[in-house]
């Protein structure tokens, strides 16, 4: 069975209507996932990579409504070592779906997404920049006033070998971030120092 892309993301924006219930987002999810499979896996990719005329992906699409499952369903159909070629697109706005899950405060959606980077494509991921000169980073400490949550799900999920420089050049370019946010994600870094040491023979 043949799909278009334009049939993929007509059946995505059903989703997005309120009105429908959790046995019609289950049944089209079904009905996402098998027209998917039917797809030969290369063609399945540059299916999900085509954009509409303001450079929405389908993942995108998924990621402002927050729509997990759906991403799950998506990413379900294509190897972990492509997934970085569908996040790496941008909008016309320079913002990719992981940025646009963070700004609108899907935060269960950014995990999802996260997890399925390889740890290298992770962190290039999470230092894009769009036309605002944001990542997503400052997008998640802008609606993350305590920092607690970027410590206990992002943080966790970067390189130690990598962490200092990454959160150097993420503060380092965000105006008007609250002492107490600087504070604890410096103790969460010098904590992980710590229990990284090698101990005494």
């Amino acid at each position: 069975m043949l799909i278009s892309c334009i049939q993929l993301e007509q059946l995505l924006a059903e989703l997005k209507r309120p009105t429908k219930s959790l046995v019609t987002l289950m049944d089209k999810q079904e009905q996402l996932k098998s027209s998917l499979i039917s797809i030969p896996q290369g063609r399945r990719l540059q299916l999900l990579m085509a954009s509409n005329d303001l450079g929405s992906i389908m993942h995108k699409l998924a990621a402002i409504q927050g729509t997990v499952e759906m991403m799950e369903c998506m990413t379900s159909c294509i190897e972990r070592r492509n997934y970085f070629n569908l996040m790496k697109i941008q909008d016309e706005c320079g913002q990719t779906a992981l940025h646009v899950a963070a700004r609108n405060k899907h935060l269960s959606a950014v995990i999802c997404m996260l997890e399925h980077l390889l740890p290298n494509d992770r962190l290039t991921i999470l230092e894009m920049k769009d036309t605002g000169r944001l990542t997503t980073f400052h997008h998640l400490l802008r609606n993350d006033t305590s920092g607690e949550w970027i410590i206990a799900h992002v943080l966790p999920r970067v390189d130690p070998a990598h962490l200092d420089t990454f959160l150097q050049m993420q503060l380092g370019s965000m105006d008007e971030l609250e002492p107490n946010v600087i504070e604890a994600l410096e103790a969460y870094k010098e904590s992980l120092c710590t229990t990284t040491q090698v101990a005494p023979g």
